[in-house]
């Protein structure tokens, strides 16, 4: 009974330092991409001692992506065991970390679009230029409380005061709805959440419905010229089926336009690094289709 009962102890002992020595890592993926939604995200079951090693030696980029300012696929950020790493600019992990997605997650038009990025991306970064750096600064009498709504009378291209520069401290948390709508609310505001029923289909005629129903008024198709006197323009552009993007109406600066992509920081130039002039003619593909121009009036709107 006696050599029964250790040889059972010793049988233990070894299943658990077995245990020990074949530890799981945890893995948890987020593919950047998105401008208007959360970024679609996942875990890896069973990751492979490969993508471990791969994920491991991963070297990070200086930014991304090449160019800065293009719209769409940004790589790969990687929890691993609680580490983060970033990917990009790695084609061979970013393919791996592409097929360990849950099958039906990422639409086959997210999956072309970064495949596409991937392959006609420059080989390695080139120089940054006309990037905005912004020091936030607060004036007398801001009013900083989340939300930080805007002023119905202008729209100033000004990120170090611009609603209490929280579109630069609080960068991640506040998307192209936000910034578009000059309304700070950290919860990556959806068109249609703020007044009960979020969007259903990323198509112009849902998110204009669900706009609306936030409190937009609808402009038409036309290029705006001059600025309101109460409210400033806002535009909206369709990913079909995929995601939605709004560009905002600067009313400090003629004919200029300024958006931000998700919880990227806020830019004033399409994909070809052009200023924007005209929504409808700028290049912020793969948001592709232009659905027309908006009126904002941020104290009549409820973002959520």
């Amino acid at each position: 009974v006696v050599e029964r009962t250790m040889f059972k102890g010793l049988l233990l002992l070894c299943l658990a330092a077995a245990a020990l020595g074949a530890h799981t890592h945890h893995v948890h993926v987020t593919l950047n991409v998105f401008t208007g939604e959360r970024d679609p995200s996942w875990s890896v079951k069973n990751p492979s001692a490969e993508l471990i090693e791969m994920l491991q030696q991963n070297a990070e980029p200086e930014y991304r992506p090449w160019p800065w300012y293009r719209m769409g696929y940004r790589g790969f950020e990687v929890l691993i065991d609680g580490a983060k790493t970033v990917v990009y600019g790695n084609k061979a992990l970013e393919h791996a970390l592409f097929a360990t997605a849950p099958a039906g997650l990422l639409k086959d038009t997210i999956v072309d679009h970064a495949h596409q990025h991937i392959v006609s991306r420059p080989l390695t970064a080139p120089r940054r230029d006309h990037v905005l750096q912004t020091s936030v600064t607060r004036r007398v009498g801001d009013q900083c409380t989340i939300p930080v709504v805007g002023p119905d009378n202008e729209t100033a291209f000004d990120l170090a005061h611009d609603d209490c520069g929280f579109f630069v401290s609080h960068c991640s948390s506040n998307n192209c709805y936000a910034y578009g709508s000059d309304i700070v609310t950290d919860t990556f505001p959806q068109p249609g959440r703020g007044s009960g029923k979020k969007w259903d289909h990323n198509t112009c005629v849902d998110i204009r419905a669900s706009a609306e129903r936030d409190g937009l008024k609808w402009a038409g198709t036309t290029l705006p010229v001059d600025d309101l006197p109460v409210g400033h323009y806002v535009s909206l552009h369709i990913w079909p089926n995929t995601n939605f993007h709004w560009v905002r109406k600067d009313t400090n600066l003629a004919t200029h336009w300024s958006h931000k992509p998700g919880g990227t920081p806020v830019r004033e130039v399409d994909n070809n690094g052009h200023k924007i002039t005209d929504p409808s003619k700028a290049d912020l593909s793969p948001w592709s289709e232009f659905c027309g121009y908006m009126i904002v009036v941020p104290s009549n709107v409820t973002l959520n």
